[in-house]
C-alpha cells in the first residue's frame, strides 16, 4: 500500500495473488472476468468500498496455479483504526468457473479475506499467505439467510 503520487487523498495497493487448480484430474476455465473488490471498515456497521480489480477469462489447467501480481489504485484513503497504526482491508473475490469437460455447468465461486496492513511501514498483519474463504457477515457478499431464519443479521 502506498501514496498515488498525483492525488494526496488516494494510494494504490499492490496486491499478490495465487489461484490454484486442486483437481488434479481436470482443467478449469473461468468464461467471465473475476472481479476482485478492495474494501474497507471506517466503523462496524458500515464498508466503504476502495477498488476494484478485473482479471480477464482464462483456462487453468489440472494442477495449476494462476498467479496475479498487480496494482490498483483507489477512490480514496482509507482512516486508520482509532489508537493503532493498521488499517483493516476487506478483499472479495466473485467469479464463475466450469470444468474443461464439455456439458458442464458454471460454478459460481465468492471468496473474501480480511487483510490488516501498517500504514507506516505498509506491511501486512499476518505473516505468509492469507487464504480466501467463503464470505461472512462483513462481506458484501451476503449469503441469504436460510430459510427457517426469521431474524435479521447483525
Amino acid at each position: 500500500m502506498t501514496k498515488a503520487d498525483d492525488s494526496p487523498a488516494n494510494m494504490v495497493i499492490h496486491f499478490d495473488l495465487k489461484l490454484k487448480n486442486e483437481n488434479s484430474a481436470i482443467g478449469l476455465h473461468y468464461p467471465d472476468q473475476l472481479n476482485i473488490t478492495f474494501s474497507y471498515f471506517p466503523n462496524v456497521s458500515m464498508i466503504v468500498n476502495l477498488a476494484d480489480y478485473k482479471l480477464n477469462s482464462f483456462y487453468q489447467g489440472n494442477g495449476k496455479t494462476r498467479h496475479v501480481r498487480d496494482v490498483v489504485e483507489t477512490n480514496s484513503f482509507p482512516r486508520v483504526l482509532e489508537g493503532t497504526d493498521f488499517i483493516v482491508f476487506r478483499v472479495d473475490l466473485v467469479a464463475s468457473n466450469r470444468y474443461k469437460k464439455a456439458g458442464t455447468k458454471r460454478h459460481k465461486v465468492e471468496l473474501g479475506c480480511l487483510v490488516g496492513v501498517n500504514v507506516t511501514d505498509t506491511t501486512k498483519m499476518q505473516r505468509g499467505f492469507i487464504r480466501l474463504v467463503e464470505p461472512g457477515l462483513d462481506s458484501k457478499l451476503k449469503k441469504k439467510p436460510p430459510p427457517e431464519y426469521n431474524g435479521a443479521y447483525l
